[in-house]
């Protein structure tokens, strides 16, 4: 190498040195924004980059924080300027060069953010574009409404309002057969809609005709009320529909005549204020459970209350002697009746009555019924056809109780029933003619009961509903040989009606006083006699 060119390259090794802090010999961590050089980041002598403090106009800088004007242009500061949407810089907020942000909306084509940011209103992936909505001021585009309708999905189930037909109903897009906001399910199977069956959950009908959903269309009118079974809940009452405060057979009556708030159709005791069941005493009798002699009879029905007879025997018979009193209507309500099916003119085989009832001066476990309105204790009892016989009457059928003793006529219609109710030793053996027609059609409809009380011999004769067809009627007691009969004045074999009617017929016998401690045993002395006070009552010395 020439001497020359080695002299002229030692001034800029020592410029290259010095700029490594060879110079002076600093180390390269000790460099300072004040000592003279470029170095750490500076763009220039001790100015710029993150270290030093911006360099003044003419400096060498990268970007605008390198100067103290805050430009930098071209990699040399220049004298601060304004940021304005003019100055043909993207400053500010801007979005492209003096446009977006706070500054006016830009042009098509411009970079963007929001809509407001384009002249167009319509940002489209960061670049302005074209307002397919012009005249719609809520749309820049179609979208799936188009122009000037909102793209609006009310009922939130995925489909625009503009297409939905059902825009307030989630669970529809289309009316369908029943209409929005209504299912078109068809719950019975029956190929007709909810919305248009009148019985939706009966696949039978679609429309409750006469006897209501759930129920098939019958227009039997049994008891001939105008009002057909299905709907009538007294099928079997011609003057009830409903039960009522008194029930089906009993007319409504609010009569209470013993004033304990209970009306007599309802009242088992009807004239004992006290009690509304006859209980273990019965009517008008306390319930004293006392039993002196300790034979499980309570001494109020224990027929010897000092004498221990827990079979209450009573064998003595009754005598001819009865009375027929007027009593309140009381039918008997049947819970769980058997029912007897008989043709025309005809008698029922043995019906058990449920315990030894004493009528006249025989004892009976069992009755007879006949279609023609009454009962008897014989076997093989004729039926009575065709009309009332006046009693007492020799000639059979005897040894009877009749009702409403005439032509009657089962197989138009009703029904016969029986039941022995209550406990003993106060059962009742209830035998009930319902909605029984005269001969030979259905109408003129018998409602009656007979009702046999154990131990007293005590019968009951009820007519609730007992109309007259013109014929001979009757309505009475006989005893076996047709010797001795009883009847109301008016009711022996003659054209009557009567309803709501109730007649208390009293047998004398038995006595009323066990065998233990009766003196006369076989003999009916219901007073027990005994005026040589022997022990032997006089009716049988």
């Amino acid at each position: 190498m020439k001497p020359g060119l080695l002299l002229s390259a030692i001034p800029l090794l020592i410029l290259s040195l010095a700029a490594l802090g060879c110079e002076t010999g600093t180390p390269a961590d000790q460099h300072t924004c004040n000592d003279g050089l470029e170095n750490q980041d500076e763009t220039d002598a001790d100015c710029g980059g993150s270290t030093c403090g911006p360099c003044p106009d003419g400096s060498n800088c990268l970007v605008d924080g390198d100067c103290t004007g805050g430009n930098c242009d071209n990699g040399t500061c220049q004298p601060e300027v304004d940021e304005t949407c003019e100055d043909d810089i993207k400053n500010q907020d801007e979005t492209d060069v003096d446009c977006g942000g706070s500054c006016p909306a830009c042009p098509i084509g411009s970079n963007c953010e929001v809509a407001s940011d384009c002249t167009s209103g319509n940002c489209d992936d960061g670049v302005c574009a074209e307002d397919l909505c012009p005249d719609d001021p809520y749309k820049t585009e179609p979208g799936v409404c188009g122009c000037g309708v909102l793209d609006d999905d009310s009922d939130l189930d995925g489909v625009e309002n503009c297409i939905d037909g059902c825009p307030y109903d989630t669970a529809k897009i289309d009316p369908g057969i029943c209409g929005c906001d209504v299912s078109d399910d068809d719950s019975d199977d029956d190929s007709v809609e909810d919305c248009f069956d009148g019985c939706p959950y009966d696949a039978a009908k679609v429309d409750p005709g006469i006897c209501g959903c759930g129920v098939p269309d019958d227009d039997t009118d049994s008891d001939g009320d105008l009002t057909p079974d299905c709907i009538d809940l007294c099928p079997l009452d011609p003057y009830k529909v409903d039960p009522g405060i008194c029930g089906c057979g009993v007319p409504e009556d609010d009569t209470d005549s013993d004033d304990d708030s209970t009306f007599d159709c309802n009242d088992g005791c009807p004239l004992d204020s006290n009690k509304v069941d006859p209980g273990v005493c019965g009517c008008g009798v306390p319930d004293d459970f006392t039993d002196s002699d300790g034979d499980g009879i309570e001494d109020c029905i224990d027929n010897c209350p000092a004498d221990f007879n827990p079979g209450q025997e009573d064998t003595d018979p009754g005598g001819l002697d009865m009375l027929a009193l007027q009593i309140p209507h009381l039918p008997r309500a049947l819970d769980s009746p058997s029912s007897v099916a008989l043709g025309d003119d005809q008698t029922s085989g043995a019906i058990p009555i449920g315990f030894a009832f004493s009528f006249f001066e025989n004892s009976y476990t069992d009755a007879y019924i006949s279609s023609n309105g009454f009962i008897g204790f014989n076997a093989g009892m004729p039926n009575g056809c065709c009309s009332g016989q006046a009693l007492p009457d020799e000639d059979a059928p005897n040894n009877l109780i009749a009702f409403f003793w005439e032509d009657l006529y089962p197989p138009g219609g009703g029904q016969i029933l029986y039941e022995t109710i209550g406990v003993a030793p106060n059962r009742e053996f209830v035998v009930m003619f319902e909605g029984v027609p005269h001969c030979c059609g259905s109408s003129d409809q018998v409602t009656a009961q007979v009702v046999l009380h154990e131990g007293t011999g005590f019968i009951e004769v009820i007519c609730t509903d007992c109309p007259s067809d013109g014929g001979t009627h009757t309505q009475g007691v006989e005893n076996s040989d047709g010797t001795y009969g009883l009847t109301l004045p008016g009711r022996n074999a003659t054209s009557f009606s009567l309803a709501n009617d109730a007649v208390l017929f009293v047998s004398s016998g038995p006595d009323g006083v066990g065998d233990v401690c009766d003196n006369c045993p076989n003999t009916y002395n219901p007073g027990q006699e005994d005026d040589d006070g022997d022990g032997v009552g006089d009716a049988c010395e």
